[in-house]
Order: structure tokens, then C-alpha cells, then sequence
């Protein structure tokens, strides 16, 4: 099994790589639209199923995206992870390749007593990253050139619990296997939009170039609901369904802009006149209602497979009164999970536990009256650590985005996601004789 250096080790790599990618979570075109990429906050758990999470209920894994997963922990547990990516990004013309990388999750959860528990941490949200141009040119024959760039995304902090209401039920009560939970999260940050026009080759200071900034300061809390049943169809075989739920938000928020025209002098910038000029205007965004819904069967604790559908309603989406015109968003997740003799195997590799999925979305995003498709493949491990209840876990990830039809852009990802989850006694208040 794992040594106690090695995971310390480990630790602090993934705690690294969480400041250092802190800033750089996605670079793409696609994230200029609605508040950015929406940030995958799977476990690397989950991420190696596919992005199953609606049923999952388990005693020693966090799963944030359903709060009334919460009622079955039975030690602490802290859970981290860091994500990196590299994305292949090719149009009719161009092709490049970029890599990228976040934190997945920084959480940590605890029992209250049998049947109810609680968790807190920090989860990235969305990110905006982008940097393209477009050059034209104009009736006079001048070369103009377009420049888009955006930045910055939005984070949460949450807090939640989850109870089993009827854990006091007798075993044969199928009311017994009932929970419920709830999130309030706090979503903050900035989201930057900066565009250009630039006359390259204008022989005249007729023509002068055009700067307009939009800065986007956002905070406010929400909710999000979860509820989780699970059965035995047999003695070996068991059952879990899940259902989460976010109602639409209004986000509160300070719109700051700024549009001014300038010209270049030996690659200095003058500005000429300031054509609008405003801060912090009060304004919302309207985070559109999202619901999930996700089976799974569990035969003896060895196998585990399932199937999860989501669905958000972004045509209701708003940003400062201005629609982005998307499209309602759909995706289906299958995965599995093996582990060879997880209660009698002696040695480390009968205890692995051995994940992979599938994940098939339709997004949000609909360019050039094409709605754009993502689909995802899967597989990953969950190594038991030496002398403790804790786990490192590994998810790999091929996917892509998007097309080349309608002069639109195709991304090809590969990801590798590491997580670490921590189970021990805490908060035990310790006797002596």
C-alpha cells in the first residue's frame, strides 16, 4: 500500500497546484457566453464514473453535488484534488494546443451523530478565459483588426447537511432508507471582458482605435436541495436512487465599464475621448434551475453501476437585463465500479477500487444556430492508503466540444484528475482511566 511520505508528498503537490492554477482554469472562446465554463466539481470518484454523483451515498467520499449524501458519515473526512488539463483546439484554419489547470474540490465533512452529518469547503464555480482576434478590412481599404479577451470566474463556498429522518425506523421499514440535505452556497468573484479595434495600417489619424471594457463583480447566496433513497432487492443486491434540485437565483451584483478611443505612438496608448463611463451599477444574474436525477445498483459492496440525467434550463438565464440567447442543457452519465474482495481480500490490489464511464451532454451553447455537443470517456482507480481509512484516487478523461461546421471550433481535452480523501475519528473527545 501507499507509504505516509508518499501521501504527505502528494499533499502538497495537489495544494500547489491548487495556488498555482488558481488563476488559470480554462482558456477557450466558448467561455465569452453566459457567466463562462461551468467548472466540473466532480470528485476524481466521480469524474472516473463518467460524472456519476446523483445516487452516490457513501461513508468516506464527499459528495457535494448531493447534500443528503451527508447522512452517511460515520469518521471525518477532508477531500482535495487538482485537475490538469490540455486542450486541442482546431478551426478550418488554425490548430493549437493548450494546458490548463484547477482546483476540483477543498471540502471537509463530518457526522453529528448516527444518521446526520455536515460539510463545508470551497468549490470553483465557472471561469473565464479567452484570448482571439479578427482582422477586416474596412471601405477605405484599411486593415482593422478585433481583439476579444476575458478573464477572472466565479467561486463558492458552501455549507450543508443531510439527515436520514427515519433512521430510528426498524430495519423491514422502507422509510428507513430515506435521506435529505441541503447546500446554502456563497458564489463570488469577477468576470473581465475587454474587445478592440484596432486600425493596423491606417496611414491617417483619422481612424482611431476603439477600447471598451466590461467588469462583472458578483456575490449573493443560494441553495441547492438533495434527496436519496436506498433498498435492499436482496441480500447481496442493493439499491440508491438520487434527486438534487437548484431553484433559479437572482445573484446580486456591480457592473463597471468602460469605452474610450486612443491611438498608438511608438506602441504607447493615448486616449482621445472617453465615449461612456460607469462604476459599480447594481444589477443580478439569474442562475437558471437545474434537477438530476440518477440510479445505481450495488451488488455485495464488489459492483457498482449507474446512470445519472441533468438538465438545466438556461434560456431563463440573465445577465445586467442582457440575454445570451442559450439553449436548455441535457447530459447523461454511466459508470461503474469494481473492487475485487473488498471485505475479505488480503493485499493492497484486492481492495483497488477500479472506475470508468461515459458522459454525453448537450450544452448550453448554440453558435451559428448550432447547438454544441460534448462527449466524454473514463477510467480511473481508488488506492487504499496504508494503516488508515483513506484514499487516493486517479481519474483519466478524454473528451471534445464543439465542431468544425459553420466556422466554429472543435476542442479535444485529455485530463488527469487527482484527488485525496483523508477518514479519521475526529472531534472524539478522548478518555483516560
Amino acid at each position: 500500500m501507499l507509504p505516509d511520505n508518499f501521501l504527505k508528498l502528494l499533499l502538497i503537490v495537489i495544494l500547489i497546484n491548487t495556488i498555482t492554477f488558481a488563476q488559470t482554469l480554462t482558456n477557450s472562446p466558448y467561455s465569452r457566453y453566459g457567466i463562462g465554463d461551468i467548472i466540473d466539481n466532480n470528485s476524481a470518484q466521480s469524474q472516473a464514473m463518467g460524472g456519476l454523483d446523483e445516487a452516490l451515498q457513501y461513508s468516506a467520499w464527499i459528495n457535494y453535488t448531493n447534500p443528503a449524501s451527508y447522512s452517511s458519515f460515520e469518521l471525518t473526512t477532508f477531500q482535495t484534488g487538482a485537475k490538469i488539463s490540455q486542450t486541442e483546439q482546431s478551426s478550418n484554419t488554425l490548430k493549437q494546443k493548450i494546458r490548463n489547470g484547477n482546483m476540483t474540490s477543498l471540502a471537509l465533512a463530518f457526522p453529528l451523530k448516527r444518521g446526520w452529518g455536515m460539510s463545508f469547503g470551497l468549490l470553483p464555480y465557472s471561469s473565464v478565459g479567452y484570448a482571439m482576434s479578427t482582422v477586416s478590412t474596412t471601405a477605405q481599404n484599411e486593415e482593422i483588426s478585433y481583439v476579444y479577451n476575458g478573464s477572472g470566474g466565479l467561486n463558492r463556498i458552501y455549507l450543508g447537511s443531510g439527515i436520514q429522518p427515519f433512521s430510528g425506523k426498524p430495519d423491514s421499514s422502507w422509510l428507513k432508507g430515506f435521506s435529505i440535505g441541503f447546500n446554502v452556497a456563497y458564489l463570488f468573484g469577477s468576470m473581465n471582458y475587454e474587445r478592440r479595434a484596432i486600425f493596423t495600417t491606417a496611414t491617417s489619424n483619422y481612424y482611431y482605435n476603439l477600447r471598451e471594457i466590461n467588469i462583472y463583480n458578483l456575490s449573493d447566496f443560494y441553495f441547492d436541495y438533495g434527496l436519496q433513497y436506498k433498498t435492499h432487492l436482496s441480500k447481496k443486491w442493493l439499491l440508491q436512487s438520487g434527486f438534487t434540485l437548484s431553484p433559479s437565483t437572482k445573484i446580486n451584483g456591480k457592473h463597471s465599464g468602460l469605452a474610450q478611443t486612443y491611438y498608438l505612438s511608438n506602441g504607447i496608448e493615448y486616449p482621445k475621448d472617453t465615449v461612456n463611463n460607469f462604476d459599480n451599477q447594481k444589477g443580478s444574474v439569474t442562475l437558471p434551475s437545474r434537477l438530476g436525477i440518477g440510479i445505481q445498483l450495488n451488488f455485495s459492496d464488489k459492483i457498482a453501476f449507474g446512470i445519472d440525467y441533468k438538465t438545466q434550463n438556461w434560456k431563463n438565464f440573465k445577465a445586467f437585463d442582457t440575454n445570451d440567447n442559450l439553449k436548455n442543457s441535457q447530459s447523461i452519465s454511466i459508470g461503474a465500479q469494481f473492487i475485487p474482495n473488498p471485505a475479505n481480500g488480503r493485499g493492497f490490489w484486492q481492495h483497488v477500487q477500479y472506475r470508468a464511464g461515459v458522459n454525453y451532454a448537450s450544452t448550453y451553447l448554440s453558435i451559428n444556430s448550432t447547438q454544441l455537443l460534448q462527449q466524454s470517456v473514463s477510467i480511473g482507480a481508488g488506492f487504499p492508503i496504508i494503516k488508515s481509512l483513506s484514499t487516493l484516487n486517479i481519474a483519466l478523461q478524454y473528451g471534445n466540444r464543439g465542431t468544425l461546421e459553420n466556422n466554429l471550433i472543435k476542442e479535444k481535452f485529455y485530463a488527469i484528475t487527482l484527488g485525496l480523501s483523508f477518514s479519521d475519528k475526529w472531534f472524539i473527545k478522548r478518555k483516560f482511566d
